[in-house]
């Protein structure tokens, strides 16, 4: 079995690679059953029957204008697997939400992970397991100790994009708990953060720890793609992941793909944003921004 773990700061794009990535029939995934019975694993095989039905994945994860994210869904499409985070695999795992890997690795822990994962792709019938959860940014020591050969794909989006993303929904508030800190919101703000300068250093501090954890990782082991070349070329992008995941590419995958209309998006800060609010952000972000080609 081949374990793939989708890393990439918070709303990065990370949702969308994985919807896409896992309409694929061969690719594995945690589904919103598995992650609401975690001690009841035979839901996985509802993904079984859902591998094959694609332009079904097409129609219950995508809205028609191809946006994964954040839409009602009726009572039907609700009974439908979903690619999920799965958070609730890792705690049954015993694996914490918080904590510093690097020092907490638990073999019990991580022997638990593994042969969950592997019973989940033996139910869904794949060699491929795909799992993306943003916590995972954080976990990387625990997932090499528990998946020595497994690859990582890092999604990377421009960070003042991210930034602007994370500060309109609605969860983001003063009691967001702010992982790199271990604060809330409110505390940040009392220390004299503001909001937008947490937000732009939380890119920072997501993309830097897992560049930093994945230097203990072969680099056959990785594959770095930049969010903008996926919108702008997706199955050019997406051929190169399946062949990193070892995956052939569909007449009929690639068809459902080509449906949502994937493209380039003109970035909503640079419309919304003062100029000072926007030195506010490279003050965070300059360093990290310039590494990655995006200034």
């Amino acid at each position: 079995m081949n374990n793939i773990f989708l890393l990439g700061a918070g709303r990065s794009g990370s949702t969308l690679l994985y919807k896409l990535l896992s309409m694929h029939p061969e690719v594995g995934y945690i589904s919103s059953y598995n992650n609401a019975l975690p001690n009841f694993l035979p839901t996985a095989y509802i993904n079984r029957w859902a591998a094959n039905r694609i332009h079904l994945k097409r129609q219950v994860w995508f809205e028609k204008n191809g946006n994964a994210h954040g839409f009602q869904r009726n009572f039907m499409h609700r009974l439908m697997p979903w690619p999920v985070e799965g958070e609730n695999i890792y705690a049954r795992a015993g694996i914490p939400l918080f904590g510093d890997a690097k020092h907490d690795l638990n073999e019990a822990s991580a022997q638990q992970l593994y042969k969950t994962m592997q019973k989940l792709a033996q139910q869904q019938g794949v060699d491929v397991m795909l799992s993306k959860r943003v916590a995972n940014n954080r976990r990387i020591p625990w997932l090499k100790k528990a998946f020595p050969e497994a690859k990582f794909i890092h999604l990377v989006r421009d960070g003042r994009d991210v930034a602007y993303s994370f500060s309109q929904v609605s969860w983001w508030n003063e009691q967001t708990r702010i992982w790199w800190a271990n604060k809330t919101m409110q505390e940040m703000n009392n220390d004299g953060w503001s909001n937008l300068s947490v937000t732009a250093k939380t890119w920072v501090e997501a993309v830097r720890t897992v560049e930093n954890d994945l230097e203990s990782i072969h680099p056959d082991q990785i594959l770095r793609i930049n969010y903008e070349d996926l919108l702008a070329q997706p199955m050019l992008v997406l051929n190169q992941i399946l062949a990193f995941m070892h995956l052939k590419n569909y007449s009929a995958y690639a068809k459902e793909i080509e449906s949502l209309n994937l493209r380039p998006v003109s970035p909503k800060w640079q419309a919304v944003w003062t100029h000072e609010e926007h030195a506010q952000v490279l003050l965070e972000q300059q360093e990290e921004l310039s590494k990655w080609s995006y200034l």
